[in-house]
């Protein structure tokens, strides 16, 4: 029983170090430390106080939240600005990632595009 016990020890710590191994090489680290998402991001500023400008900078609501949800996961974002009705076009043809202009999911809008779940009433 005793060299059962020592062989299960030593087969489990073994694997147990395996598992915990860094495959990582530092060329593959490096790589993905420099590789950046990066989205753009449709906006219409000019409906305070989720979007709009202030000093010649985009502010607001929608902007601020776009903007620290990407700075916790390592994104970069890109603002497209364009006018309200030209933010679905730009969407659906590729001119840009995502929308983030207080856009109510109206049922004509749902047939077009997905929606998030609300974050305000």
């Amino acid at each position: 029983m005793k060299k059962f016990l020592t062989a299960f020890l030593v087969a489990f710590t073994g694997l147990f170090l395996v598992a915990c191994q860094n495959t990582k090489t530092e060329n593959n680290a490096s790589n993905e430390a420099n590789t950046t998402l990066t989205l753009k991001v449709g906006t219409a500023p000019n409906y305070k106080p989720f979007n709009f400008k202030q000093d010649s900078k985009l502010t607001g609501f929608d902007t601020d939240l776009i903007e620290e949800i990407a700075k916790k996961n390592g994104i970069e974002i890109v603002w497209v600005e364009t006018n309200f009705d030209g933010l679905i076009p730009a969407l659906k043809s590729g001119k840009i990632d995502m929308i983030a202009s207080a856009m109510s999911a109206t049922d004509e809008r749902r047939q077009s595009v997905d929606f998030t779940k609300p974050y305000y009433m």
